[in-house]
């Protein structure tokens, strides 16, 4: 199977690189237009987005092919390439994402989106792009700040990478998509790797976390737990404790530590090990950086 798909992709790849050189024969035409419906969209689901949208140059019958995949992966290099014509400029990065996610037809299950560093205005386009997906599984974002607590129902997946535990904006909008994920079953968060290097005040961030009623809800279907960079800093630490004790039905905890000093590690590992935990049958994993 696998030798097989492979070469069916090589090949949708090579008559979208030749295409300006050459027609597609009919016998090259009809060989990958007979494909089932559910592999095509395997099959393009696979490739870099802007490849996917360029199939639609290869005859009328792949014109709107693109626009039934459910899986759609916006990554930094497309993020960043956009972003450098601004947000609503032409070709610029909101464009663009609003453009992709108006084509698209079929429901949408699965969103990888990485959010550049720029300035907005506010965040009512990523309000937007989570009600698209609110029907889906998962939701990736880079800022999650200001994020819609009702886009969040039917979460069973999120990922939180490059967020800043010691900041209160992000840290709420974090609290906040956790108390409406009612089905949220895997959550993966990454630190910030420049909150180490920043000066702020993180003493809201404490208080906050410190609150008896921080979180204020059982996560009572989160089943695994996946933290990565964690610098030891007390935010962090502080977070990972109100997850262990609110997720009674958790089976795996991973941590990922971001310091190579021994001491530190066990030092962060001996904090976890003492968290009060919800679940008597959750298994802490502490990899290597």
């Amino acid at each position: 199977m696998s030798l097989v798909f492979f070469s069916l992709l090589d090949f949708l790849n090579c008559i979208i690189d030749n295409h300006k050189r050459r027609f597609v024969t009919p016998a090259e035409e009809d060989r990958i237009s007979q494909l089932p419906d559910n592999l095509t969209n395997l099959i393009l689901e696979r490739l870099p987005i802007q490849d996917a949208v360029r199939t639609s140059i290869l005859s009328t019958n792949w014109r709107y092919k693109w626009t039934t995949i459910g899986s759609l992966v916006l990554d930094k290099n497309f993020s960043e390439k956009f972003a450098r014509n601004g947000a609503f400029g032409l070709n610029g990065f909101i464009r663009t994402v609003n453009q992709l996610f108006n084509y698209l037809k079929g429901p949408i299950l699965k969103v990888y989106l990485y959010i550049p560093n720029m300035f907005l205005d506010s965040f009512q386009e990523v309000d937007q792009w989570i009600f698209s997906v609110s029907k889906g599984h998962l939701f990736v974002a880079e800022n999650i700040s200001n994020l819609l607590p009702n886009k969040a129902n039917s979460l069973k997946i999120l990922k939180i990478v490059n967020i800043n535990f010691g900041d209160m904006d992000q840290l709420q909008g974090a609290l906040c998509m956790l108390r409406n994920s009612p089905n949220l079953e895997q959550l993966h968060m990454m630190n910030s790797q420049m909150s180490q290097h920043l000066r702020f005040d993180v003493t809201p961030a404490l208080r906050y976390l410190e609150a008896s009623n921080c979180l204020g809800q059982t996560l009572i279907q989160l089943k695994t737990i996946e933290i990565t960079r964690v610098d030891g800093s007390r935010p962090v630490l502080l977070f990972i404790k109100l997850l262990l004790a609110h997720s009674h039905t958790l089976e795996k905890l991973s941590i990922q530590p971001n310091v190579t000093d021994v001491h530190q590690r066990l030092n962060i590992a001996k904090h976890v090990m003492q968290f009060p935990r919800a679940s008597s049958k959750a298994e802490l994993l502490y990899l290597n950086p």
